[in-house]
């Protein structure tokens, strides 16, 4: 077994409100996902979406961090839903992979999980083994979201769904072993986001497609996305943006 003993497997492809599953051979790029919208009743592809973003992994870390008598059952839990994902989703096949928004908040919800639970892990229950099938994913991830940018153009700003993308690519790359693909990455997210910065915000601070909830994901975005570049100044990774090959991405813009 994959997983130890006790885990319930969940269905990643399911909306559990309506019990629609979305098959992986039909529903596994966006177009073919909202073609459900309004076709079939009740169902709403949000479900699926919002639980392969993994958003409650990192709570479970953050809780972690403060209840120890739950840290051991949360590390295992986290390794099992990894380990859950990895094969019940492969790479660009599920509803999981249909967007590259979702595919980019997920990899920083869990690369974040990760770091914290690494460290509480006094056990060593996140082995070599389970590291390399982590790597594995977060590599495949960053590469998914290079090759799919949401990108609306150069004349104008990307949009929210564009901002995720920077902020997922910088991540997985800072998180991922230097080499030349993953520092170009990292100064390409970092040039990105300095650029969508000034296109998507006014100068009071407000974004420009003028929704509360969209302002609050996009300066969310952009305040991790800030905090975790700092970091990597304050290490030896800070020298990727004093030399590093542009011409590793090819036609991305890299400066």
């Amino acid at each position: 077994k994959k997983c130890s003993s006790t885990y319930e497997p969940i269905n990643w492809l399911v909306d559990f409100k309506s019990g629609f599953f979305f098959h992986p051979e039909k529903y596994n790029t966006r177009e073919s996902c909202r073609m459900v919208i309004g076709n079939k009743r009740g169902v709403d592809i949000k479900c699926p979406w919002e639980l392969g973003r993994c958003y409650h992994l990192l709570q479970l870390a953050v809780y972690a961090v403060v209840e120890k008598s739950c840290r051991e059952k949360i590390i295992i839990e986290f390794k099992d839903e990894v380990v859950d994902f990895i094969e019940s989703n492969p790479v660009g096949k599920t509803v999981q992979w249909s967007a590259p928004m979702d595919t980019s908040i997920r990899t920083v919800n869990l690369l974040m999980a990760y770091d914290i639970l690494k460290q509480l892990d006094e056990k060593r229950y996140l082995d070599t083994q389970f590291d390399k099938k982590f790597e594995k994913l977060i590599r495949n991830s960053l590469e998914f979201v290079m090759d799919r940018l949401e990108y609306c153009g150069r004349t104008r700003a990307g949009g929210n769904h564009y901002l995720s993308n920077i902020v997922g690519v910088i991540f997985t790359s800072a998180y991922l072993p230097s080499n030349k693909y993953t520092d170009a990455c990292c100064v390409f997210g970092v040039q990105e986001l300095i650029s969508q910065v000034e296109r998507q915000f006014y100068p009071e601070g407000s974004h420009f497609e003028g929704s509360t909830s969209y302002h609050r994901l996009s300066a969310e975005f952009v305040i991790y996305a800030t905090a975790l570049i700092y970091g990597v100044l304050s290490s030896d990774r800070r020298n990727v943006f004093k030399e590093y090959e542009y011409d590793a991405l090819k036609n991305y813009g890299l400066k």
